[in-house]
């Protein structure tokens, strides 16, 4: 049995292969490498988008998306990184689209909205507006590091394995990242 300090720094060799083995079974149709994988990776998936949608419904849907992603590009997989940050990767960025169509179209019960005020308080919109314009004069790198470790909360191991980068690197861009907004709100 491995020792749980061993899994919590990312999947082993022998998990690395055993993905990498299910995605090669997976391109010439193998349905058991599918359920397997599904079972080796779902819930991890959930939580993800969970965390980042704050809907577990949604969230399950988003896995199941991201499953049917990987059956529709198993054949180009080539296994050059790990499987587990490729997955990731899609289920994050299907959580941004899920989020990103919130935005444009929030759904708004007819009770929720009669309780909520009818605008934001003018200072907290025009400083919230300012924080926007200022994240976006970021680097992408900076950017991202800040949104994963502010909203959704991530582990500095988590964003270096979201964005396939070491820790240092995330302590770097969050360090600048904070350093840089510091300076563009001051002006």
């Amino acid at each position: 049995m491995r020792s749980p300090l061993l899994t919590a720094a990312g999947p082993s060799s022998e998990d690395r292969r055993l993905d990498d083995q299910l995605m090669a079974e997976l391109a010439t149709g193998s349905q058991r490498a599918l359920e397997t994988l599904v079972h080796r990776h779902r819930n991890r998936l959930i939580r993800l988008a969970a965390r980042m949608t704050n809907d577990r419904a949604q969230a399950e849907d988003i896995a199941q998306e991201a499953f049917v992603k990987v059956v529709d590009h198993a054949a180009a997989y080539q296994g050059r990184g790990q499987f587990t940050s490729w997955l990731q990767t899609i289920a994050r960025r299907l959580s941004l689209n899920v989020l990103r169509t919130r935005q444009r179209r929030p759904e708004v019960s007819l009770e929720a909205a009669a309780d909520r005020p009818s605008c934001l308080d003018p200072e907290r919109a025009i400083e919230l507006k300012e924080v926007q314009l200022a994240m976006a004069r970021l680097p992408e790198r900076q950017r991202r590091a800040l949104w994963l470790k502010a909203a959704l909360g991530q582990s500095y191991r988590e964003i270096a394995m979201t964005l396939e980068c070491s820790e240092s690197d995330v302590a770097n861009a969050i360090f600048r990242g904070r350093e840089a907004l510091s300076l563009f709100l001051r002006d």
